[in-house]
């Protein structure tokens, strides 16, 4: 958006096409316009794919490439995708260009104050003069039309405890106590409920690697991280007195019993996925990979 405000190019409808933003764009009065543009992406260390009229879609890395090109026939751009490249171990790997922005050049008919696609691609292929600030088409691309798409909303539910809260452990000791006779020294090693905050990191790799997921439910036994805010729209916490149905059977520590009853947030979706705190994405992941469009949870048989 930065490079757009800097070449004074007019975003006229983006469309939010779930792991990544479609932008429509005047291509400008200049028609140099959308090269320029190419030119300042790469400056912002952008991998590019570049999609001009008459020929194939070419990955541009610098601005060599481009002089090339224009050599030998003239550049009309028609669209680019923009994606990251990051070095993971001793390869280079871009984000994929699932996750990579696409924009789409418009040109502008005076006559008409109409913008016309240069190539449309299941895209609107004319827009009306743009009245509103902001605006966000939906529905209307490709990829959201896909029958092989998602399109329900999917929650996301953690179990999680502070083993260094000394009230919880009071408790745990008096439970353990309670039930000596039937409990095994290990189930209440205290090592068990060590935080190291991985709560903390586990929630940042979701928001950055699935940022489909609609609501994050934190169920714990009256316990609050420090670091939690409240304000934060989409997490919340929920208690175990919220879940239970017999508060006699509180407090309990055993994950099994807890797990019994996750169904019971209020406002849980339908589908939702559950995570412990040790758990960490390291890499974009998409609902398809956890239900069948039907709804159908997924399964991975092990090769063992």
């Amino acid at each position: 958006m930065r490079a757009l405000e800097t070449l004074n190019l007019e975003v006229l409808a983006k469309i939010d096409d779930r792991n990544c933003w479609v932008l429509l764009v005047s291509s400008g009065d200049d028609p140099d316009d959308p090269e320029r543009l190419v030119l300042k992406l790469l400056e912002y260390g952008l991998r590019l794919n570049v999609a001009m009229e008459g020929r194939r879609t070419k990955r541009i890395t610098n601005q060599a490439r481009l002089e090339r090109l224009k050599k030998t026939k003239p550049l009309r751009i028609s669209s680019i995708r923009a994606g990251i490249v990051w070095m993971r171990a001793r390869h280079r790997k871009n984000i994929g260009w699932h996750s990579a922005t696409r924009i789409h050049f418009y040109d502008r008919d005076d006559a008409t104050q109409t913008f016309f696609a240069r190539r449309s691609g299941g895209l609107p292929p004319r827009i009306g003069q743009v009245e509103q600030n902001d605006p966000t088409i939906t529905g209307v691309s490709r990829a959201e039309n896909r029958l092989d798409k998602i399109r329900f909303p999917i929650d996301v539910v953690y179990t999680w405890v502070d083993g260094d809260d000394d009230a919880w452990n009071e408790k745990r000791q008096r439970r353990a106590a309670e039930e000596s006779q039937r409990i095994h020294k290990v189930a209440n090693s205290r090592t068990r409920y060590i935080n190291r905050d991985e709560l903390r990191y586990s929630l940042r790799s979701l928001y950055y690697y699935a940022p489909w997921v609609r609501n994050i439910y934190l169920v714990t036994d009256d316990q609050v991280p420090e670091w939690f805010d409240a304000s934060c729209e989409g997490l919340e916490i929920i208690t175990h007195k919220e879940l239970f149905p017999d508060p006699d059977v509180l407090p309990t520590f055993n994950s099994h019993a807890i797990e019994s009853v996750l169904h019971r947030i209020p406002g849980l979706s339908e589908h939702f996925i559950y995570m412990n705190d040790d758990v960490f994405l390291s890499s974009t992941v998409h609902p398809e990979s956890f239900f069948e469009v039907s709804g159908i949870a997924r399964t991975f048989l092990s090769r063992s």
